[in-house]
């Protein structure tokens, strides 16, 4: 909401508290940005093929992350807990990244759907009212 009102609310909010927390991503926007990452930065992995990532369903049916209909099924498994094994399987082939378990490939911060929400003029106008500048800008 970037209402007048609710605009004047997080700068003061902000002022008084140094810090606030905007929502910026609807659910669904947030699971379109999950299969994103990984169908254009973790499934692109140059690996061999037993390191490769393959996203399972609890039959062991390999999900595509391309079809509409394994969907909600892809994304519950990579956002729910791994049990073991799975966490394994992942680890092997998330080499780079399975310290703390975020990918950190520096293609990740330049999909088109992470520069559209630096783009996004609702989060322009939030930065705008908190800094009092126009004058922004984007950086990763």
């Amino acid at each position: 909401d970037t209402s007048a009102a609710n605009l004047k609310m997080i700068r003061e909010s902000f002022e008084k508290q140094g810090v606030v927390m905007v929502k910026v991503l609807e659910q669904g926007r947030c699971a379109d940005l999950v299969l994103e990452q990984w169908r254009e930065v973790l499934l692109q992995q140059p690996w061999a093929a037993q390191h490769r990532l393959k996203v399972r369903d609890a039959t062991g049916r390999e999900l595509d992350v391309n079809s509409a209909a394994d969907r909600d099924a892809f994304l519950s498994v990579v956002k729910g807990p791994l049990d073991k094994k799975r966490r394994a399987e992942f680890e092997k082939g998330w080499c780079l990244h399975r310290g703390f378990g975020a990918c950190c490939d520096p293609s990740v911060f330049h999909l088109p759907g992470v520069w559209n929400i630096r783009q996004d003029p609702g989060i322009y106008e939030i930065a705008t009212a908190l800094t009092g500048r126009k004058d922004l800008w984007v950086d990763i």
